[in-house]
């Protein structure tokens, strides 16, 4: 069973990993990315996966940081696949943006849609502002509203959906860094209406270029009658060598929503990066 498929066998609302499923070698992205007017415009177009856009917080990455989808993804929004997408970013200042584009609804990873993009009419929009100041003592922070919206796909039997998020983090000295982050949904495609997550990232810890991770969320089932479902991870991150990394890490999961006579489940987890 790959890492993947582990939380729809163990109950969970929130799946324990975002990603490492089974699929063949694929090429993921393919996009042109071009910055202009001194970086005040930049647009992307092409091959892109929309959970990389917008939504996200600094800490968010399975490859590198924490696994359970809750702080790797962002479990209100119902991404679509990599698919076709055009995004434009305009900078006010140097520290304020504003990112607004369009993807393919019925983007997949493993299958080029570039006709349905067209033919279907089917699509997600999405929105978002925000600030990126940088304070004395503390560093940069990143300060975002998003907005979006999913049509209903047909062909896939999946409803149309609303929300937004606001997500926050930023740098507490040269070695902290703290994120928090509040989803809303309709919950039409997701099942999750609500959640709130929060966490930390300490640098150097057992070692000048390792990490220690720790965060918690809360996330509310559109069925009332399940359980809402509470989640803490810690992982440890050893820079091995210069491209080699291991993390070992713990999850647990609390009332998962979907093992109603378990009150808490244990998962744990060891992860090898090597970056060429």
């Amino acid at each position: 069973m790959p890492p993947g498929s582990l939380g729809g066998e163990i109950g969970t609302l929130v799946p324990t990993t975002n990603g490492f499923g089974e699929r063949p070698f694929i090429i993921k992205e393919l996009y042109w990315d071009q910055r202009l007017f001194e970086d005040r415009f930049r647009f992307g177009l092409g091959r892109i996966d929309p959970e990389n856009v917008f939504g996200s917080h600094r800490l968010q990455s399975a490859n590198t940081f924490f696994l359970n989808k809750a702080f790797s993804g962002n479990v209100t929004v119902p991404y679509p696949g990599p698919g076709l997408t055009g995004a434009a970013q305009v900078k006010p200042t140097t520290w304020s943006f504003v990112t607004a584009g369009i993807t393919d609804a019925n983007g997949k990873a493993t299958i080029g849609n570039f006709e349905g993009f067209f033919d279907d009419d089917e699509f997600m929009y999405f929105v978002e502002g925000g600030l990126t100041p940088t304070f004395d003592g503390l560093g940069q922070g990143r300060y975002k509203l998003s907005l979006w919206h999913i049509d209903e796909r047909d062909d896939a039997h999946k409803p149309s959906d609303d929300g937004f998020t606001l997500a926050m983090d930023q740098d507490l000295g040269e070695r902290l860094l703290a994120f928090a982050r509040y989803g809303h949904a309709d919950g039409d495609a997701t099942g999750i209406t609500d959640s709130v997550q929060g966490g930390v990232g300490i640098k150097g810890v057992l070692g000048k270029e390792n990490m220690l991770g720790i965060a918690a969320a809360w996330s509310q089932p559109k069925d009332e009658d399940k359980r809402d479902e509470k989640v803490v991870e810690v992982f440890q991150r050893f820079q091995v060598t210069e491209s080699a990394q291991i993390t070992i890490g713990a999850e647990a999961i609390f009332d998962p929503s979907n093992a109603p006579d378990d009150d808490v489940v244990g998962v744990f987890s060891a992860r090898l990066r090597l970056s060429f």
